[in-house]
């Protein structure tokens, strides 16, 4: 009776790691296709904004044609609004990579937590009883 009641126990674990383990897997799994998702709308996002400076820009020298201090003067906060803007698409892409990152390590990390609760699974299931209460 105690050692069925042990090999019980070491089954439920069993199956309980493997679903765990399946629902792990399929959050890491919609949490990988969120990032592409938002990775794919970010860049749409910043591409726009690379089109809505480029008539301003062209605007910006044509009225300053012949003027080539005033042009200089502009073209200055253009060229740090394109660098702002091209170091923030940096750093949330970045950013995303190493939440992806992550969440691989946590993956890799949980297979190995539910490798070592299956071995011990394997063990209750084989375990004698002790007699001892």
């Amino acid at each position: 009776m105690e050692k069925e009641f042990v090999a019980n126990v070491g089954d439920w674990t069993v199956e309980m790691v493997k679903n765990v383990e399946k629902g792990f897997a399929s959050v890491v799994q919609m949490h990988k296709e969120g990032v592409e998702q938002a990775r794919t709308l970010m860049d749409q996002g910043f591409e726009q904004v690379e089109k809505a400076f480029q008539p301003l820009e062209d605007a910006m020298h044509k009225g300053f044609e012949g003027h080539p201090e005033a042009a200089k003067a502009v073209q200055m906060p253009i060229d740090m609004a394109h660098k702002v803007h091209g170091m923030n698409r940096k750093g949330i892409t970045m950013m995303m990579d190493n939440y992806v990152k992550a969440l691989e390590q946590g993956s890799r990390n949980f297979q190995q937590a539910a490798k070592a609760a299956m071995d011990l699974a394997g063990k209750l299931r084989n375990m004698e009883p002790t007699g001892k209460k």
